[in-house]
Order: C-alpha cells, then structure tokens, then sequence
C-alpha cells in the first residue's frame, strides 16, 4: 500500500476517532432498545447529539472537497496517477462516514416509532432525519457528478464499493421517500379530519357527564348529614368509573388517530429496510469483486466501516478518543442492564384522567364525615 496515497485525509477520519463514533452509535442503538427507562422517552442524551455530529461535519467538509477540485470528480476516481488519487483518497473519508451514517439513519427511524405501548418519538426522529437526509445527500451528490457520467465501478479505483455507483439503490431509495411523503400526507390529512369530528363529540359528552357528576355530588352532600347517601355515594362512585374509563379510551382514540399517519410511514420502512438490504448485497456484490481484481492490495487486512489513512492507531488523539468510545458503550450496556431493577421499583404513574379522579375522590371522602359530625352536634 503506498502511504502517499493517502496524504490528504484529515486525522478527524483515523481509526481510533471513526472507532469510537461506531461504539457510540452502537450504545445509542442499546438505549433506545434494551434500556427500559430510555426508549419510552423522548429525550436528547449526550450520546446521542455525538453521534450525530461526525456525519454532519463530515457531509460539510465533503462540499467542501468537491468544491476544491482541481479537475472533474469523474477523473478523480478513475485516476491512475497518485496526485489525483490523493485527491480521491480524501473524499472517500466523509463519504464513508456519510454512507454509514444512512444506512443507520433509517433503523434509528424505525426505533423510534410507536413501539413498547409507547407514542413517537418526534424530537429524535426529527435529528435523525435532517442528519440522514443530509447524509444521503452527499450520495446523490456523488451520483450526479460521477455515475450519471457514465462512470461504472469496474472502472473505478476506489479502495471499496459505495451506494452511489448502484443505480438501482438510489433509484428505490427515491422512489420509497416519495411514497412515504405521499402516504404519510394522505394519513395525516383524514386523521386529522377524523380527530377533530370526535373532538368536537366527545367535548359535548363530556360536558353532560361533568354536569350529571356535579348533581349526583350536589346530592350526596346534602343527604350525608341524614345518613342516606350511601346509594348516592355509590352511584356517583359507578358513574365517575364510567367517565374515567370512557374519558381514557377517548383519549387513546385521540393518540391513535393522531399518530397514524406516523406510524403508517415507519411501517413503510419497515418494508423497504429488508428490501433495500436485499438490493444493495446483489448490486454491490458484483461491483465488489470487480474493484477487489482492480486493487485487492487494498483490501487485505482492513474494516470497511474505517476509511484508510496515513494516521496510526498509536497515535494519542486517536487512543483517547477510542477510549471514549468504549466508556460511552460500557455506560451505556451498565445503564440497560440496571434500567429493569428501575423498572420494576418504580411507583405506579397515573394519567390525568386517574389523577383528577383521585383528587375528587379524596375530597368527597373528607367532606362526608364534616357532615355526618355537623349532623350529629345538630341533634
């Protein structure tokens, strides 16, 4: 391998440093997975933003590259001469991390869907789409600007396969964004229609039970000083489980509706994930051994998910931020670990439906003795 090769990629893109953003993405995937406490919430961690942070900048400093080249980019991954493939040698770094980041994008997307008897996860899968559309977006960038040139991967010397010389990964990943927007807004258009005909239903049920549960109340109060209001205390108890009950699955059916049309575009991934798995193992197979023939001196002895560099492992930048990583991905496993004695210790939550009926509830048991005793000191 000539190291001169490789003279113009940044030290941002050496092992230890790509190393440990990999072991912070596989400790974000564990939080949002296996961590009892994490995955139901909706919540930014640390991890997380880190994570996100290497594609951004390594999409950023990809425009910057192409801006900067000397000649065409069809030239520059087709050259032969090392000036050029120096060149060349320092795109493939962000564009590595950019084509990784991508694929991850969309099972992160998944994650966060309704899944564990929860709700969307709408903050995080905000980030993770902006930051995975950006990151695709330097795919496409590299698919205008070299394989509608008529650029092939047997023709190449890149020193592995990318996504953006397989026509057809791009093409279905096109195709499956335009469906989902297009379902997505279909789904959100009658949901929200749909939503807002129940709300205005049950507001109007939901007034008549507030002013038949303030009567049967009324009554009660008055007769608790004679000493028959347990058949009234009863009723009022029957009647305001019915309203907590309906005023709870009312509120499910809100949920529900609401988030339809989200969930109706996770499941559209669902069915693209495997497929465009599927896709780009028999497209890039063929490139694979293609451009293994061209440079197999390239290959021995190298992790494809690192791009290759003049930097060593050994270097002290490159050991510290690898060490970070496996603390990141420790706390994280120890955090997943310890969430289900969490879990299991956790005091009852209550929904605020619940909540307001127990505070009624408290108040009506309080006030039946004040007028049993009032009752009493009368007579």
């Amino acid at each position: 391998m000539d190291d001169s090769r490789y003279k113009l990629v940044d030290s941002l893109y050496g092992p230890g440093t790509v190393g440990a953003w990999l072991l912070t993405l596989c400790a974000v995937s564990i939080s949002w997975t296996f961590n009892k406490s994490s995955r139901h919430k909706d919540t930014i961690s640390v991890d997380f933003v880190a994570a996100l942070l290497l594609p951004l900048i390594a999409a950023g400093h990809l425009v910057f590259l192409l801006i900067r080249l000397p000649v065409s980019l069809a030239e520059i991954i087709t050259a032969r001469a090392v000036e050029l493939q120096q060149y060349e040698s320092a795109i493939e770094a962000p564009l590595n991390i950019c084509e990784t980041f991508s694929v991850v994008a969309l099972f992160w997307a998944i994650l966060c869907g309704p899944w564990w008897h929860n709700i969307m996860k709408l903050k995080r899968l905000g980030l993770v789409v902006i930051t995975g559309l950006f990151s695709w977006a330097m795919e496409n960038v590299m698919f205008a600007m070299a394989t509608m040139k008529g650029i092939n991967a047997r023709e190449t010397t890149l020193s592995r396969p990318y996504l953006f010389l397989v026509t057809t990964i791009v093409a279905s990943t096109w195709a499956c964004l335009v469906i989902c927007v297009l379902v997505g807004s279909l789904t959100w258009v009658i949901s929200s229609i749909n939503a807002r005909r129940a709300q205005n239903k049950d507001g109007r049920q939901d007034t008549a039970d507030e002013k038949r549960t303030e009567w049967i109340m009324s009554i009660a109060h008055l007769k608790a000083s004679k000493k028959e209001s347990n058949n009234l205390t009863q009723e009022a108890i029957d009647h305001m489980n019915a309203q907590l009950e309906r005023a709870t699955q009312t509120s499910d059916r809100h949920s529900e509706i609401r988030f339809r049309s989200l969930e109706m575009m996770t499941f559209v991934g669902l069915f693209f994930a495997p497929l465009s798995a599927i896709l780009s193992l028999i497209s890039t197979f063929d490139s694979f051994s293609a451009m293994r023939k061209n440079s197999s001196a390239l290959y021995s002895g190298r992790f494809l998910l690192i791009p290759q560099s003049d930097v060593s492992m050994s270097n002290l930048d490159q050991i510290a931020a690898l060490v970070g990583g496996v603390i990141v991905l420790l706390a994280a496993i120890r955090s997943a670990y310890h969430s289900k004695e969490d879990n299991k210790s956790a005091s009852p939550k209550y929904s605020r439906h619940e909540w307001n009926f127990g505070l009624i509830m408290n108040k009506y048991k309080e006030e039946i003795p004040r007028n049993r005793s009032r009752s009493d000191i009368g007579s």
